[in-house]
């Protein structure tokens, strides 16, 4: 039989960083995933080519945030 799983908390300051990752990813992930429908205009549309860099970098930014809150030691 397995042994029952020990439950870990977290602390706030994770619960923060993975909320506040969470939230400055979504939208830009929703407003790609509705411009690759057809929707709403394209990122590429808006920004350009040569300006995806900066709405990649906040998701990029966003999810390292939210690792951080979800890192485990």
């Amino acid at each position: 039989m397995p042994m029952p799983e020990e439950r870990r908390t977290t602390r706030w300051w994770q619960t923060a960083a993975r909320v506040a990752g969470l939230l400055i990813a979504a939208p830009l992930v929703l407003w790609f995933l509705l411009g690759l429908l057809g929707l709403v205009p394209s990122i590429v549309q808006v920004f350009g080519p040569a300006g995806v860099r900066t709405p990649a970098a906040i998701v990029v930014a966003g999810l390292l945030i939210a690792a951080l809150g979800f890192w485990d030691d």
